[in-house]
């Protein structure tokens, strides 16, 4: 996977706001434009590294009971199943 590189003096910003990050325990929502393609991603701070992951638009998001014509339905688990294996 391609790997981005900052610019010298674009780091600071980025160490600052991933500091924030990782102190507050949030993540960012933002948008950013790459090949003429906007993209809703989530900003995280992971072990000092600020990471992007890309999100879904809701209009990207598809109907399973519209895409798949046989689902199945729920299933009933009994009290033993849903007891922890320790008890």
């Amino acid at each position: 996977m391609p790997r981005a590189t900052l610019l010298p003096q674009r780091r600071k910003v980025y160490s600052l706001l991933e500091q924030a990050l990782a102190r507050a325990g949030k993540v960012g929502i933002a948008t950013f434009v790459m090949r003429q393609h906007e993209y809703l991603v989530a900003l995280k701070a992971e072990n000092g590294l600020l990471t992007l992951h890309t999100l879904l638009w809701a209009d990207e998001i598809r109907d399973p009971q519209k895409e798949i014509d046989s689902l199945p339905g729920k299933a009933k688990a009994s009290d033993k199943e849903r007891s922890p294996p320790w008890r």
